[in-house]
């Protein structure tokens, strides 16, 4: 399956076959920090909250009435995200450059691969999956690591991840189904 993700400054979209499935906002309000996930019909998927501490970065996602936390685990250089939900371990891993892959209980599920030209801001990947993934909870996962709160540019250039590779990224993998 493949879904295209357009992040525009505060604003992320997830579109399949050219229609809109979700979206995501980056907001503040009183000096906090806020991100929300929602479905096409404005039903709201997760909340997401970043929090950086000298223990750490993690993003806690209110997802169906769950806080779940993405921890960034790892060493300096070679690190990885991890998460459990309903005792299933998610693993995401920033590869060197501008793809990322994300693994369930240590199967690869998906992968998405970032553009590295933004124009006006506006930066577009495409996401890689299998059919039967809880988009909902994948959808969250990449709006707690991708959307933020920007300033408009014309053109800006990402370099994509420049440190060294946790795992090395596998152009072999297809989706199962």
């Amino acid at each position: 399956m493949r879904i295209e993700i357009e992040n525009f400054g505060n604003e992320i979209k997830f579109i399949e076959n050219n229609k809109l499935t979700h979206y995501g906002m980056y907001s503040i309000s009183w000096l906090k920090h806020k991100k929300t996930l929602f479905s096409f019909d404005d039903k709201l998927i997760s909340t997401l909250k970043s929090k950086v501490k000298f223990s750490g970065i993690k993003h806690l996602i209110n997802f169906n009435n769950e806080i779940l936390e993405l921890k960034l685990k790892g060493g300096l250089l070679k690190n990885y995200y991890e998460c459990f939900y309903k005792k299933v371990y998610y693993q995401i891993i920033i590869h060197n450059g501008y793809k990322t892959s994300i693994f369930m209980n240590n199967k690869q599920i998906a992968y998405y691969d970032k553009k590295p030209l933004a124009i006006y801001d506006s930066q577009k990947a495409l996401l890689i999956c299998n059919s039967d993934i809880n988009k909902d909870l994948i959808y969250s996962f990449i709006s707690a690591l991708e959307l933020s709160l920007e300033q408009n540019e014309n053109i800006s250039i990402d370099f994509g991840n420049i440190s060294k590779d946790f795992k090395s990224f596998d152009d072999k993998w297809i989706p199962e189904n």
